[in-house]
């Protein structure tokens, strides 16, 4: 927030209000404070950790207090809400089809369309995803 505006508006104080928040993300955006997309993944298993490439991963997916990372046919744990992966990967690369999974574009093979619009991803891998009607515009305005 960077001003509390009441009615009547005036328009003299919402005009210093939109060049109050311009400054204030312009000044962001210059400091470098916005955080770069994720290009890999710290993967924790079996007492070792490793690396996984963002660039590799086919889909996410939630698994209780964890993410399940799909690269081909090897399945990792990254202990990471969803939401928070979600807004650190590259919206060019990667969108959410529904509350539970996060697909790569370059990976979809085709959409169907399925009961009260919600409709089907299927990935290159072969594996098959719920799309959310939720979701069903922001993955097709990606694609376009």
């Amino acid at each position: 927030a960077v001003d509390y505006l009441l009615k009547p508006i005036d328009p003299q104080r919402l005009r210093l209000a939109v060049a109050r928040a311009r400054r204030r993300l312009a000044r962001r955006t210059h400091a470098g404070t916005e955080e770069a997309p994720l290009t890999r993944l710290l993967v924790r298993e079996r007492g070792r950790a490793f690396f996984v490439r963002v660039e590799e991963v086919d889909w996410l997916e939630t698994a209780g207090n964890y993410v399940r990372v799909h690269v081909g046919r090897a399945l990792h744990r990254v202990r990471l809400p969803l939401t928070q992966l979600e807004a650190r990967l590259d919206r060019r690369a990667f969108r959410r089809i529904s509350r539970s999974h996060i697909v790569r574009i370059d990976g979809i093979r085709e959409l169907q369309p399925w009961f009260h619009g919600d409709g089907l991803v299927i990935l290159t891998s072969g594996a098959k995803l719920r799309l959310s009607r939720r979701y069903r515009d922001r993955l097709y305005e990606a694609m376009a």
